[in-house]
């Protein structure tokens, strides 16, 4: 289903066209979720990607809504809000800002995107209170720079942070890549050195223990210290 001329001029009063102030760049508009490019591994997301889309959520593998088949949920996070949007509708807006290549890019809301495009590749989204034309969606300013894209996203979802310690590792290694130290790094999220430190060596470990740690079967210093006592790594 193509975007109306209606949507097309809304998506332009939002906030998309380069001349607007800040003021109107915060309007909403409705779009469907197709229309959406969601990039599971961006500055954009301080989840980690661990999962896989076709594994968790194959009504989904492929769908060009996606960079590529990494996915930060679990199958059973997304059934949950398609649970929650069958009942109640969307009871709040996701974000999205325009890119150079596609139409709008998700900024916030990765959850209730996935979601809300099950439902409609399923053809259940009409059936959803007040979700008939798409997601209700906020119009963002894009941030100037990849590193205020990090700190835009980690306020945003800090009160979501699942206390995943691979989540909070991949945002320390996203700050590392656009520059910061660790010391900096430290001071950004609001923890120790040595912690940032630990963060690192937790994603030098083999992907099935950060994924055990990433699901809570393994504790982080558990995991760190049965690395160092098989000499793949130090517990510090």
């Amino acid at each position: 289903m193509a975007v109306s001329k209606k949507s097309e001029q809304s998506i332009a009063r939002a906030g998309f066209a380069e001349d607007v102030g800040a003021k109107r760049s915060y309007k909403t508009f409705t779009i469907l979720p197709s229309k959406l490019r969601a990039d599971h591994f961006s500055d954009n997301h301080d989840r980690a990607a661990v999962y896989s889309l076709a594994s968790e959520m194959p009504e989904l593998a492929g769908h060009p809504a996606f960079a590529d088949d990494r996915f930060c949920f679990r199958r059973t996070e997304v059934m949950t809000r398609v649970v929650s949007f069958q009942a109640v509708g969307q009871e709040q807006p996701i974000k999205a800002y325009r890119s150079n290549t596609h139409q709008a890019d998700v900024a916030a809301g990765f959850l209730r995107h996935a979601a809300a495009l099950y439902l409609e590749v399923t053809g259940k989204l009409a059936e959803c209170p007040d979700m008939r034309e798409g997601l209700m969606v906020v119009a963002a300013e894009q941030p100037k720079t990849p590193l205020a894209a990090m700190d835009k996203n980690r306020a945003e979802n800090e009160r979501l942070d699942s206390g995943s310690p691979l989540n909070r590792a991949w945002v320390c290694k996203r700050y590392e890549v656009l520059g910061l130290s660790r010391s900096d790094i430290a001071t950004k999220i609001g923890c120790s050195k040595r912690l940032v430190d630990r963060y690192f060596q937790l994603l030098g470990l083999a992907p099935s223990i950060q994924f055990d740690v990433h699901e809570g079967r393994t504790k982080l210093m558990q995991a760190l210290d049965n690395a160092s006592k098989a000499g793949k790594g130090t517990a510090t």
